[in-house]
């Protein structure tokens, strides 16, 4: 809730509009993705960055990995060394992860 007023002892309770897609319901299905019922978007499990964001738009915020370098010791000697980045977008509530050995 939220309360406004010029002081504590006179506050008021406030409403506030929620964006339009705000809770919408989704359908996840396993091994495909996820279906986003308001805006009518699909984002599929192994969809490469491009197709993400022609799906959901630009994310808020871009993240990548830290790799720990042991893991890239042992990775360099197998020749199969990946690094990830998450898209971040908190509005739907979502992290989109990507795995460079996809």
């Amino acid at each position: 809730c939220l309360y406004a007023g010029t002081d504590l002892a006179h506050a008021e309770r406030t409403s506030f509009p929620l964006p339009e897609f705000c809770f919408e319901r989704v359908f996840v299905t396993v091994g495909e993705g996820i279906h986003f019922c308001g805006r009518q978007k699909t984002v599929k499990f192994l969809d490469s960055a491009q197709d993400v964001v022609c799906e959901l738009g630009g994310p808020h915020s871009l993240f990548y990995k830290h790799v720990d370098k042991a893991r890239i010791h042992a990775a360099a000697g197998s020749g199969t060394m990946t690094a990830e980045c998450v898209f971040n977008y908190p509005s739907l509530g979502v992290d989109v992860v990507f795995d460079s050995k996809w």
